[in-house]
């Protein structure tokens, strides 16, 4: 028996004796017969496409051959290879005694992996029901892998899930708040309290429901988005069956439901007669046909549920993962920020830059009347689009000019600045009497500005001043604060003559000049006019800014890297020494800045949200220090197949027999090489005896930490000696390029 995926388009095969075509794309609406009527079951995006198709040939010697050919997004593969067992066993019979009925044909025990389907009434017959009554006898086999947490469940898991579902949906008894059963068990997996939510009720009984339940989503009508209470404590979920899609017109959100899984079984046992156990209609995804993990607040419609499945092929793309790959991984490993996390960002960008139009925009009045009193019913999309202000790091926030500048905020305009090697030379031959070294710092300690005096190259002076916690400034104010400090500690000498100010920020130094924008005016304008000031001085001859690489062993720069760090940890330093300006200095920064806070932030609490999922927690507890966050960071000098095999071998989800095993793709999780133990990623690094020697060589003779694959995954050098080691063994080579 050939098992193979269907091809797009019908199938037709001349010479078979017998042909089957299963095809669940579009199903035609309205009475099929004169007792009961299809239910719609959209399973596809609405393209042509055969599902499942059968063909049986006469072979020259007499016997029969079978072909099966399925859709793999639908039918899982242990379904159809149950479905070949039965229908090999009726070749099988068929080739003895061709006279043989179907119903006289004795199959298995192995073979029937789902019971024999009875006669039922379908308008008596919930979910719940149906698992009770033909799945019993069956409690632990595998019914349902849900491939986005990586989680398989029997069929009593599912029944106790299903009885709970049962006892909600009894108070409503119309056809569409009953048809959402993807909906009930994939809510139900995540933990969350469902309510179903029929659309097509008048508006005051939708939003009575919504009331009830707090919830924190609602996939519904636009009818019961107006004078919805969604703002309050939120707690459960509501999911309601949406109506036709306004420029495609067909139907979006839930739509596969208890309805149609019925029809669905009627059909099935119809085709098959009544004795022969249906081992094809188990399937994967009609109970996943939407990710509930990534729903997001507070409602939306349908068709959004389909985003993050575009998100994910992204990160799929760019890691070159597998399709077994946890969904959570991707966006961790990628720094792709998730969909929810995105969608809130975009809205958190737009908020900044409307609270910061000048006063001759003309929204300026509407905007900072918003701001300043919020209304709780009838609020305007400006009203909700500035709520997100709220939600952002707080900060006071500058407003922005209509003047345009030549160069993206925040970016260093090009041959601005010397190489650092040419950079070093002009430090080395620098004659000046007066040298100020300035440096900025942001580490777990806090934010933190230095400077060191240096006069004939001698040190004279050393100050500094802390600007807070880390979250309380950029790394940009601490070196535009290291420069305010440079100046006021030259501005205390009584004689400068020649003299040259040092800092290792190209954009700080951009910025002050006027080449780049995107530094806050607080900051700007009192260094400005300190700078202007000491020019002007009758004993300065020359003051120049300059750029000074950083860790280049330059003494100067060095010290005020250590002063600076000094500072962060709060260091305290002589009033005169730290201009009074910044030590009152008050945080208002550009919008610009804020985006890019903003951003940072979202970034932390993704990582952390990652860090929460039964996925992260179980890829932390093999590999405690690993970071998905520097993952690309660790990998950018690799080549594409290199970093693809690294992040596979990280997550698990690599071409190792005990993963191929799992995907039922092998036979055995034996270790190909010695046969031993399941070949897994830590038997194949550190275990195997195969590659003792090689091992030896390799990982041992660099260290201890070499024989920890939580090291070897965090580093670059560890990086680097796992590739090595893989391309001695051999075993993964036909994935390196």
């Amino acid at each position: 028996m050939l098992m193979k995926p269907a091809r797009s388009g019908p199938l037709w095969c001349q010479g078979s004796l017998a042909q089957v075509v299963f095809n669940l794309a579009e199903p035609p609406k309205g009475v099929l017969d004169q007792q009961a009527s299809y239910v719609q079951c959209l399973i596809s995006n609405g393209v042509a496409r055969t599902h499942l198709a059968c063909f049986v040939e006469l072979n020259k010697n007499g016997s029969l051959t079978g072909d099966i050919e399925y859709h793999s997004d639908i039918f899982a593969r242990e379904s159809i290879t149950s479905f070949a067992a039965a229908f090999t066993h009726i070749l099988d019979t068929w080739s003895a005694v061709p006279a043989r009925s179907i119903a006289s044909v004795t199959f298995p025990e192995t073979s029937t992996h789902i019971p024999v389907l009875r006669s039922f009434d379908e308008g008596s017959w919930s979910f719940g029901t149906f698992l009770a009554s033909s799945a019993a006898e069956h409690w632990d086999r595998q019914a349902v892998f849900d491939d986005t947490t990586g989680s398989s469940y029997t069929y009593q898991q599912l029944f106790s899930i299903a009885h709970v579902i049962q006892a909600q949906l009894a108070p409503f008894k119309r056809t569409d708040g009953v048809n959402a059963i993807a909906a009930e068990i994939a809510v139900k997996f995540a933990g969350l309290v469902f309510a179903p939510c029929d659309v097509a009720a008048p508006r005051l009984l939708i939003e009575e429901i919504i009331s009830k339940c707090n919830s924190v989503c609602a996939l519904a009508h636009r009818a019961a988005q107006r004078d919805s209470p969604l703002m309050g404590s939120l707690s459960e979920l509501v999911i309601a069956k949406d109506g036709q899609g306004a420029y495609t017109g067909k139907s979006k959100g839930i739509v596969i439901g208890k309805g149609s899984l019925v029809k669905l079984f009627t059909e099935a046992r119809r085709w098959v007669g009544h004795d022969v156990p249906i081992n094809f209609v188990t399937t994967t995804s009609l109970a996943f046909d939407a990710i509930f993990s990534h729903i997001w607040l507070p409602l939306a419609t349908g068709g959004c549920v389909t985003l993050p499945q575009v998100s994910c092929s992204q990160a799929r793309v760019v890691l070159g993962a597998l399709r077994s790959t946890p969904i959570v991984h991707l966006d961790a490993f990628s720094s792709l920020l998730p969909m929810r996390c995105l969608l809130n960002e975009t809205c958190q960008r737009s908020a900044i830059r409307l609270a910061t139009v000048p006063n001759e925009h003309p929204l300026y009045k509407d905007v900072k009347r918003t701001l300043r009193t919020g209304r709780k019913r009838h609020a305007s999309p400006l009203h909700n689009i500035l709520k997100y202000i709220g939600k952002i790091p707080p900060f006071e926030l500058e407003q922005w000019t209509f003047k345009q500048c030549e160069t993206p905020p925040l970016t260093v305009p090009r041959n601005l600045f010397p190489s650092p090697n040419a950079a070093i030379w002009e430090h080395r031959v620098e004659q000046a009497r007066t040298k100020v070294y300035a440096d900025g710092a942001r580490n777990k300690a806090g934010v933190g500005a230095g400077a060191v005096l240096q006069i004939h190259d001698r040190m004279r002076a050393w100050t500094g001043a802390r600007l807070g916690d880390r979250d309380d400034a950029t790394v940009l104010e601490a070196e535009l604060a290291g420069i305010w400090l440079a100046l006021h500690a030259l501005n205390r000498l009584r004689y400068i003559e020649e003299a040259v100010i040092y800092s290792d920020s190209q954009l700080a130094i951009a910025c002050i000049e006027g080449s780049a924008v995107g530094a806050p005016k607080s900051l700007l304008t009192p260094i400005r006019k300190l700078l202007s000031r000491v020019k002007n001085r009758p004993d300065c001859t020359r003051l120049n800014l300059k750029w000074c690489p950083a860790h280049k062993e330059i003494l100067g720069n060095v010290l005020a890297d250590k002063e600076t760090k000094l500072a962060a940890k709060g260091e305290r330093y002589p009033h005169d020494l730290v201009p009074q300006g910044l030590e009152n200095y008050r945080r208002c920064i550009t919008r610009h800045l804020a985006k890019e806070l903003t951003k940072q932030c979202n970034r932390f609490y993704a990582n952390r949200a990652w860090r929460n999922t039964p996925a992260g927690l179980k890829l932390l507890g093999r590999y405690p220090l690993i970071e998905p966050s520097e993952f690309l960071n660790l990998t950018a000098g690799l080549n594409r197949a290199q970093a693809t095999l690294v992040f596979r071998i990280a997550t698990g989800h690599v071409q190792l027999h005990a993963h191929l095993h799992a995907l039922r793709l092998v036979d055995s999780p034996a270790c190909r090489a010695c046969g031993e133990a399941r070949e897994t990623v830590s038997h194949f690094v550190l275990f195997c005896p195969k590659y003792t020697a090689i091992r030896q060589h390799v990982l041992t003779t660099r260290g201890r930490d070499f024989l920890s694959l939580s090291f070897l995954l965090s580093s670059r050098s560890g990086i680097q000696a796992l590739l090595e080691y893989v391309r001695r063994t051999g075993r993964l080579t036909n994935y390196l390029r």
